[in-house]
């Protein structure tokens, strides 16, 4: 399962019509083959410069890269998050096991130094 997440912030000045449009326009994403979990989500902290975000799921990386390439994410990116979106950051995620990654020995510091005079 891959999470795909994209924060950002739109542009300033635009019109709460224009807002709408784009958002209006966001809920298309979600009918894409594949997507799964379409979710759009506002700020609440101010620890963070992007107002937005939205996230979605996809069962493998085919279904991501049919999401990527699909006509309505393009139209969307060309008409709506290019003109009005001011930045972004754009993150991915796997889930992982925890406890298996916690359960991975590791090299003690001294362990690491008697490699290193090797």
């Amino acid at each position: 399962m891959i999470t795909h997440t994209v924060q950002f912030k739109l542009k300033e000045g635009l019109n709460p019509a224009d807002i709408k449009e784009f958002f209006d326009e966001a809920k298309l994403l979600a009918s894409i083959h594949g997507t799964k979990n379409f979710k759009a989500h506002l700020q609440i902290s101010d620890k963070n410069p992007f107002t937005h975000s939205f996230s979605m799921e996809f069962e493998d990386q085919g279904s991501y890269e049919f999401y990527s390439n699909h006509t309505i994410h393009l139209d969307f990116v060309e008409r709506q998050w290019i003109p009005k979106v001011d930045s972004f950051r754009e993150a991915d995620f796997e889930p992982f096991d925890l406890g298996a990654w916690l359960a991975i020995p590791t090299k003690t510091s001294s362990e690491q130094d008697g490699a290193d005079n090797a």
